[in-house]
C-alpha cells in the first residue's frame, strides 16, 4: 500500500470518528447523565492524541525513505484502538437511545390519569381523584347539595385545586352535620365583595357539638372569611384571607381553635370574638394560635365578652386602632404575641376588676422573637430594659399601653 495512499485513510478514519464524537456532543447537551459526556470527552482527548502522533509520523516519513516498519506498528496501533472506539461509541448511543430521546415533560395541571402531569416526579397527587370539583355536581356524590343558596357540607370535603368564582354563594357546615372537614386543598373562593361570609359554620341549639374543621382555604373578596356561630370543639386553620371585611368570626361558642392562618388588609377586624353575655363571665376556652393578621382596618385581634381563651404566638402589625383590644372580657391569658401597630398595641375596656393575663411565668423555650424564655409579648413602642440578660423587661412593668390597659398588664414583655 502506497504512503500516501495509508495517511489518506488514517486522516478519514481520524474524520470519521470525530465526527461522531461531535455528534455526540450535541445529544450531550440533552442528556440528563452528564456522566456519560465525561467519557465522551475522554474519547475526543484520545483522538487528538493520535492526530498528533500521525501529524508527528508524517513529519517523518517526508524525510525519511526507510518507513515501513514504522508505518506498519502505527497501522496496527490505529485499528487496535479505532476498533475500541467503535464498541465505546456504539455503547453510548444505545445508552442515549435510552435517556436522550426520551419524551421531555411538560408540566400541566395534575389530573387522575395514572400520569405526572406537573412533572415533579408523583402520579395523580393533590387528591386529584378524591377531590370534589364545586363547578361540576357530577362529582358532588351527595357530599354537598345546594340549600337555602349556598353549598351545604354533608360529609368530609376535598375540593378539586382550583380558583372558584361562588360569587354570593357560601359554603356551609350547620347542624345537623357534624365532625365534617371541609379542605380547600389549597383552591381559592372568590366572591363579590357582599357583606356575608365565604364559609359559614353554624350549630345552635345548646348541646349541639359541632368537631369540624375548615383548612387550607384562599379566600378573597368577601364581607367574612370564615363565621363560626356557637360552634363546639371546632377548627379554623392554614387558611389566607384576603379583601375581607372581618377574617375569622367567633360568636359564643366553646373549645373552638383558630390557628396558623393568614389574614391580610381586612377592612374591619382581623380576628373577632364575641361571645359570653356580661356578667356571667361563661368560659370559652377557645385558643387564636399563630396566626399573622397585617393592616387590619380596625383592630388586629378584637375580643368582645370573652372570658379565659388563649392568645399565644400570633403576629400583629399595622393595624388601624389597636393590634388587641378586649372588652368586657377577662381570665384571658395572651402571650408570646408580636404587636407593631399603628395607633397603640393594646386596648382594654374592662371593668377593673375583668383582669386579663398578658404573661406567663419565665418559662424556658424560644419566643416569637427568638429568645431563650417565655414570658409575656412583645410590644413595638416598650421602653424598659432588660438588666439581667434574660431577654424580658425589667423596667416600666407592667407594660400598659401607655395607659390603655389600665387594670393589670404585661409582667415580662419580650425585648430584642
Amino acid at each position: 500500500m502506497k504512503k500516501t495512499t495509508i495517511i489518506l485513510l488514517i486522516f478519514i478514519s481520524f474524520f470519521i470518528f470525530t465526527s461522531a464524537v461531535l455528534a455526540m456532543s450535541e445529544k450531550a447537551e440533552k442528556n440528563p447523565f452528564a456522566e456519560l459526556w465525561g467519557v465522551i470527552e475522554e474519547i475526543r482527548a484520545d483522538l487528538i492524541g493520535l492526530n498528533a502522533e500521525i501529524s508527528s509520523f508524517y513529519n517523518l516519513f517526508v524525510n525519511k525513505n526507510d518507513y515501513q516498519a514504522d508505518l506498519s506498528a502505527l497501522e496496527t496501533r490505529l485499528t487496535d484502538r479505532i476498533a475500541e472506539l467503535e464498541t465505546q461509541v456504539e455503547e453510548l448511543e444505545g445508552v442515549c437511545e435510552d435517556c436522550c430521546d426520551a419524551p421531555v415533560c411538560i408540566p400541566s395541571l395534575e389530573v387522575c390519569d395514572g400520569e405526572d402531569n406537573d412533572c415533579d416526579g408523583e402520579i395523580d397527587e393533590e387528591h386529584v381523584c378524591d377531590c370534589l370539583n364545586l363547578d361540576d355536581p357530577s362529582t358532588w356524590d351527595g357530599k354537598i347539595i345546594l340549600e337555602y343558596d349556598s353549598y351545604s357540607i354533608q360529609d368530609d370535603v376535598i375540593l378539586c385545586k382550583k380558583t372558584y368564582n361562588i360569587g354570593t354563594t357560601s359554603l356551609r357546615i350547620t347542624r345537623p352535620q357534624s365532625d365534617v372537614t371541609l379542605d380547600c386543598n389549597d383552591s381559592t373562593l372568590v366572591g363579590t365583595g357582599s357583606s356575608g361570609a365565604a364559609i359559614l359554620m353554624s350549630c345552635f341549639g345548646s348541646e349541639c357539638s359541632l368537631n369540624s374543621t375548615v383548612k387550607n382555604c384562599n379566600i378573597d373578596n368577601f364581607g367574612g372569611g370564615v363565621t363560626m356561630v356557637l360552634t363546639r370543639n371546632s377548627t379554623v386553620e392554614n387558611n389566607h384571607f384576603t379583601n375581607v371585611g372581618v377574617g375569622v368570626a367567633l360568636s359564643g361558642g366553646v373549645y373552638n381553635t383558630v390557628r396558623n392562618n393568614i389574614i391580610e388588609s381586612p377592612s374591619g377586624d382581623g380576628l373577632k370574638m364575641s361571645l359570653s353575655y356580661m356578667g356571667s363571665k361563661r368560659p370559652n376556652y377557645n385558643e387564636i394560635i399563630g396566626n399573622t393578621i397585617t393592616e387590619a382596618g380596625q383592630y388586629g385581634i378584637s375580643i368582645s365578652r370573652g372570658f379565659y381563651n388563649t392568645i399565644k404566638d400570633n403576629t400583629v402589625t399595622d393595624s388601624r386602632y389597636h393590634g388587641i383590644q378586649i372588652y368586657e372580657g377577662a381570665e384571658n391569658t395572651i402571650y408570646n404575641n408580636y404587636f407593631d401597630n399603628e395607633s397603640n398595641n393594646a386596648k382594654l375596656y374592662s371593668p377593673s376588676n375583668f383582669l386579663n393575663n398578658w404573661n406567663i411565668a419565665k418559662t424556658a423555650g424560644e419566643n416569637i422573637i427568638g429568645g431563650d424564655f417565655l414570658g409575656g409579648n412583645y410590644w413595638s413602642d416598650y421602653t424598659g430594659e432588660d438588666l439581667d440578660g434574660d431577654g424580658l423587661g425589667d423596667t416600666l412593668l407592667p407594660y400598659n399601653s401607655n395607659g390603655q390597659i389600665y387594670a393589670g398588664g404585661d409582667e415580662a414583655p419580650l425585648i430584642k
